[in-house]
């Protein structure tokens, strides 16, 4: 093969490279070395007419072909890619994606994938979704309410968060003649609020008395647990006694004077700040009795890793113990924050003159009843409402 066949074979194979893509090429390279002289007039015959010299075809300078051109690969022969137009040539003739000789035609690239338009269906299924977190939020809440302690501390979050807001609002005079200022709105808000606790405790007496029952025929495992039980019970009748004939007299019902009321409200306070402080002894007792347990616990594992072999077993009780441990400290602490907010309250409400001011009650209360209503919630929190 002499230099002008060379230069001629190096013509057709770049404007095949171009036109056909890798594939045709190949072919291309096949059949010249095959000893057919002329393959371009072969794959042209439907467009360039017979006889057109070799000379006529793009050389070694020329860009990418022009589709209009005699020379253009026919229809049948060019890749989609090369359909596209491009405006100045690159160190890559042709597309990237033009190469992969594996890639099916018509189907999107990754980034034309994630710029498919948001469609109505998957907004629907988006809808649902949301509708049915608010719909096992309302099935929660439903449950909440439909005991009386979880509605009672409802009630009061709520009574104590308004009372706190209305002592944030300096109080403004009106006129009588005037709409009541919104510290007042509140203000009022937050006792009627007060008063439907007061009134679904007038049954109060039938839980403590289930509670008595309980620990008379499951006493407590220790001595003095046993005392601070038996006392609470007692200091629990006394507040729901005196607090139901109080309230009665305030509601005339039972004919009680001013001062023997005030005083009735007093000694229940008395005996609901005998509750709160035996409450507080008893987390401290039970504090102590866990620090043992751990610590005895800690030389038993020891030992016990010591003789055992069986390391899955080992780790298996140990993640069990550890998910219950912390649900007990967790609990432990939630009970201690409740009762160190109501215990001030307690003081405050037993003295005549009281002790804190409106803004210190009302926060006790709300931080009170926040941790006490995030501890139902969880402890009511079930399997998704179907």
């Amino acid at each position: 093969m002499d230099r002008a066949e060379v230069q001629k074979l190096r013509r057709e194979l770049q404007h095949a490279f171009l036109s056909d893509g890798p594939s045709q090429v190949l072919l291309h390279y096949a059949v010249s070395e095959a000893g057919i002289p002329s393959f371009r007039a072969i794959m042209d015959s439907s467009t360039t007419p017979p006889g057109t010299p070799p000379s006529e075809l793009p050389s070694s300078e020329t860009s990418l072909p022009d589709p209009s051109s005699p020379h253009a690969a026919p229809p049948l022969l060019q890749s989609q890619d090369d359909t596209s137009e491009h405006s100045e040539p690159s160190s890559s003739p042709l597309p990237k994606d033009h190469w992969d000789p594996t890639r099916p035609k018509n189907i999107p690239t990754k980034k034309e994938h994630h710029q498919k338009p948001y469609s109505s269906r998957t907004l629907n299924q988006t809808l649902k979704r949301h509708l049915s977190q608010s719909n096992d939020h309302i099935h929660h809440l439903n449950r909440l309410l439909t005991t009386t302690p979880t509605l009672d501390l409802i009630l009061s979050t709520t009574s104590y968060t308004l009372a706190l807001l209305s002592t944030l609002l300096p109080p403004i005079p009106s006129n009588p003649n005037s709409q009541p200022h919104l510290h007042h709105r509140l203000s009022t808000l937050s006792s009627l609020l007060s008063e439907t606790r007061t009134t679904l405790r007038l049954f109060g007496l039938i839980p403590i008395y289930t509670w008595a029952h309980s620990t008379y025929h499951h006493s407590p495992p220790t001595l003095t647990n046993h005392i601070t039980t038996t006392t609470q019970i007692l200091a629990g009748i006394a507040f729901q006694t005196l607090e139901n004939v109080a309230y009665l007299g305030d509601k005339s019902i039972l004919p009680l004077s001013p001062q023997r009321r005030a005083k009735y409200w007093r000694w229940c306070c008395w005996a609901w700040a005998v509750h709160v402080f035996l409450e507080l002894a008893k987390l401290l007792l039970l504090a102590r009795k866990r620090q043992l347990d751990a610590d005895s616990a800690k030389v038993l594992k020891d030992e016990k890793s010591l003789r055992d072999t069986d390391e899955a077993e080992m780790c298996w009780g140990d993640l069990a113990a550890t998910k219950k441990q912390q649900q007990e400290t967790e609990s432990w602490w939630r009970d201690l924050k409740i009762n160190l907010a109501y215990a001030p309250m307690t003081l405050h409400y037993s003295l005549a003159n009281g002790l804190l001011n409106d803004s210190t009650v009302a926060l006790c209360g709300v931080l009170a009843s926040y941790w006490g209503l995030k501890g139902a919630w969880m402890k009511t929190a079930t399997a998704i409402v179907e």
